[in-house]
C-alpha cells in the first residue's frame, strides 16, 4: 500500500509540474502599452531588480524545454517559458540587468543554474513587448544592440513581430550581429512596422537572442538590447457606422473600432436615450446613475442596449478587416459581434464553427439551428449582435471581402 501511495505522489508531482509549465507558457502575457498614451521607451534595467519582475509591458522568455535539443537555440526553437531567475547571476545561462545599458543575454552549455526545477537547464532568451495600436499608424521601432563580450560562438539578436498570440513570429528590420570588439554597439532603425500592425488591439514585439551555426565553437557571445523606442502617429478617421436602434431592447455590434473606446464616449451623443447597456457577462452601464461596469467598447463582443426612444448610434473610427480579427468563443452562450460591413448568409459567415453551433438567435427572436436545418435569420447584418450557444470552445474568423 505504501508503495502505491508513493507512486501516486510521484505522478501527482509530475502532473503539477507539467501543469505549472503549461500555465507559465500559455497564460503569462505582458500587459500591453497603449500607444495612444505616447511613445514607449525602455532604456534601463538594474541587476538589483527582483527576480520575477520585468520592464513595463514586457516579459523575458526562455526555451520551452531543456537538454541538448534546446542548447544554442536557433530561431526555430520555441521560446515561450517565462524567465523568473535573478538579474545579477554570474554563472549559467542568464539575463543580466546592465543599468543604463539595458539587458544582456548569454547562454552556457548547461543552461540556467537555478534551484527552481521548472526553470533549471533552460536557455535564454527573448524580450517580449506588448502594444495596443488602436487608432495609430506609422509605427516605428528603434533599438540598440550591444556586444558585451564577443567570445567566439556566433549569436545574434533579431527583432520580430506578431499581431496575435496565436500567430508565428516574423522577422523585421536589421539584426544585431555579434561583433569582435567588446563594447561595440549599433543603433537599428527606425524600422517601420507593416500596415497589418496599425490599429490593432494587440501587437507584440520580440527581441530574440539566437545562435547561428558557423562551425566555430567555444563560449557564447554575450549580447545586449537597449534604448527601445516605439513611436506612432494618430490615424485619420473618416468612416462612420450608423446603427439604427428601435425603442426597447436592441442587440448591437460594429465593424468599426471607435477612436475613443470609453463606452460613455461612444454613446455620448445619445446618452439621454439610453436606459441601460448590458454585456454578455451581465455587467451594465446606466447613464442616469453614472454607473459603468463595462468600461470600454470591445470589438470582441456584442451589446444589449435598451433605449427609451428610437435613435441612431454613430460610430466613427477605423474599419475592421474581419479576416484579421478572431473571436475566441466559450462553450455555452456568447453574444457575438458581426464584423463585416455588408450582409452575408449566416451559413457562410459561421461556416468555420458550424460543427459547434447549437443555436443562434437575434434580437427579433429569429434563429439558426444547423442540426435541424432551421434558418429564419437569413443574412447576418452589419450593426447587429447575435446570441450563439456552442457545444465547445472555438475560434471564429469571419471571411474577408
Amino acid at each position: 500500500m505504501k508503495r502505491n501511495y508513493s507512486r501516486c505522489f510521484i505522478l501527482i508531482a509530475i502532473l503539477i509540474k507539467l501543469s505549472l509549465s503549461s500555465i507559465n507558457a500559455q497564460v503569462l502575457q505582458p500587459e500591453p502599452f497603449n500607444l495612444s498614451n505616447g511613445n514607449y521607451l525602455f532604456n534601463e534595467w538594474n541587476s538589483s531588480n527582483p527576480a520575477g519582475t520585468y520592464p513595463s509591458n514586457s516579459l523575458f522568455r526562455v526555451t520551452d524545454g531543456t537538454g541538448s535539443g534546446f542548447a544554442d537555440p536557433t530561431l526555430s526553437i520555441p521560446m515561450n517559458y517565462v524567465y523568473t531567475h535573478t538579474y545579477n547571476a554570474t554563472s549559467g545561462s542568464r539575463i543580466e540587468g546592465l543599468g543604463v545599458n539595458g539587458i544582456s543575454f548569454i547562454n552556457i552549455s548547461t543552461g540556467i543554474s537555478s534551484t527552481d526545477s521548472l526553470l533549471a537547464g533552460r536557455f535564454v532568451g527573448a524580450l517580449d513587448l506588448a502594444l495596443i495600436t488602436t487608432g495609430r499608424d506609422s509605427i516605428k521601432v528603434s533599438w540598440t544592440g550591444r556586444t558585451i563580450n564577443p567570445n567566439s560562438r556566433e549569436y545574434r539578436i533579431a527583432l520580430q513581430y506578431r499581431t496575435s498570440i496565436e500567430n508565428d513570429w516574423i522577422n523585421i528590420g536589421d539584426e544585431y550581429i555579434r561583433n569582435d570588439t567588446a563594447g561595440h554597439f549599433k543603433l537599428i532603425g527606425p524600422v517601420l512596422l507593416p500596415e497589418e500592425c496599425n490599429n490593432q488591439p494587440l501587437v507584440q514585439l520580440r527581441w530574440r537572442y539566437y545562435y547561428v551555426e558557423t562551425g566555430i565553437g567555444g563560449t557564447r557571445a554575450k549580447l545586449a538590447v537597449d534604448d527601445i523606442l516605439v513611436e506612432s502617429s494618430e490615424m485619420n478617421f473618416s468612416d462612420t457606422h450608423i446603427i439604427e436602434m428601435q425603442s426597447g431592447w436592441n442587440t448591437i455590434s460594429s465593424y468599426m473600432i471607435p477612436l475613443s473606446l470609453n463606452l460613455n464616449s461612444v454613446f455620448n451623443d445619445i446618452l439621454p436615450s439610453i436606459n441601460v447597456i448590458k454585456n454578455n457577462e451581465g455587467k451594465i452601464l446606466i447613464p442616469q446613475f453614472g454607473l459603468n461596469q463595462i468600461g470600454d467598447w470591445s470589438w470582441q463582443e456584442g451589446l444589449m442596449v435598451n433605449t427609451n426612444q428610437a435613435t441612431n448610434l454613430n460610430i466613427s473610427g477605423t474599419e475592421i478587416e474581419p479576416q484579421n480579427y478572431s473571436l475566441y468563443l466559450s462553450q455555452g452562450w456568447n453574444l457575438i459581434p458581426y464584423l463585416r460591413n455588408s450582409a452575408m448568409s449566416i451559413e457562410a459567415a459561421l461556416a468555420p464553427i458550424v460543427q459547434n453551433i447549437i443555436i443562434v438567435k437575434n434580437s427579433n427572436g429569429k434563429m439558426y439551428n444547423p442540426a435541424f436545418s432551421i434558418n429564419t435569420i437569413g443574412n447576418m447584418q452589419p450593426g447587429e449582435g447575435y446570441f450563439i450557444y456552442l457545444s465547445n470552445n472555438c475560434v471564429l474568423t469571419y471571411p474577408g471581402y
